[in-house]
């Protein structure tokens, strides 16, 4: 969702802000800065295999001992594979599968162990049109990305009674790198969504109050 240090200061501050509109929350995260200190409000990262379940807690571990608490988890790890059934290799099939569904229930996991302690969090997955529908050509992706939206959708109703909200994010033809060849495409360049629209939308939805939630967040481009 972001590529620099910049911008992960600037949604660590808005989720901060998000954090304190919830009274409990607020005290809880006082008593955190102040038993942590400077150490609380930096910028942690892991070099992990999310596909790998002992680097997965070994993560989830280490974010909860920097910060003392887990509020959110937003699963954005993912691989994609345009390849007809026939073409498509046993390893490539492994690799999208354990990448795109077997990565969000293994960190999902290890973050919702502390979210039932805390009785609240709030978990975003990332999934895709091809978790809605099938498209040609990329059977192994829209394989992994339905049984991420399964997943999601059975684990919304599992959390419920902790408050942990659990929402699914179909956003549509995302241009994460500015590499889309638009030539190539025939459409016009704003017919892309970029990688900061799905972070203002996350960010929209995780400000909302507990009473509210929408479990399908789909959105896609305004130019087509």
């Amino acid at each position: 969702i972001s590529r620099t240090k910049m911008d992960l200061e600037k949604i660590e501050e808005e989720i901060r802000d998000i954090s304190r509109k919830n009274a409990k929350a607020r005290r809880e995260e006082k008593e955190n800065f102040s038993r942590k200190g400077a150490k609380a409000q930096r910028i942690f990262t892991f070099c992990g295999d999310i596909s790998k379940d002992e680097d997965v807690k070994g993560f989830m571990e280490k974010t909860r001992e920097e910060f003392g608490r887990i509020d959110f988890l937003i699963n954005n790890a993912g691989t994609y594979l345009e390849k007809k059934i026939d073409e498509t290799s046993f390893d490539e099939w492994d690799s999208v599968i354990k990448v795109n569904l077997t990565g969000t229930f293994l960190i999902t996991r290890a973050a919702v162990k502390h979210m039932k302690e805390q009785k609240s969090g709030h978990i975003f997955t990332i999934s895709s049109v091809g978790g809605r529908m099938g498209l040609g050509g990329k059977s192994a992706y829209c394989a992994s990305k339905f049984g991420v939206t399964g997943f999601s959708k059975a684990l919304a109703k599992e959390l419920k009674e902790f408050n942990i909200k659990v929402q699914i994010v179909y956003p549509y033809y995302v241009d994460s790198y500015g590499e889309i060849d638009w030539t190539k495409e025939g459409k016009q360049q704003l017919s892309a969504v970029k990688p900061e629209d799905v972070a203002d939308v996350i960010l929209y939805h995780a400000s909302l109050p507990l009473r509210v939630v929408t479990e399908d967040i789909i959105f896609e481009p305004f130019m087509k």
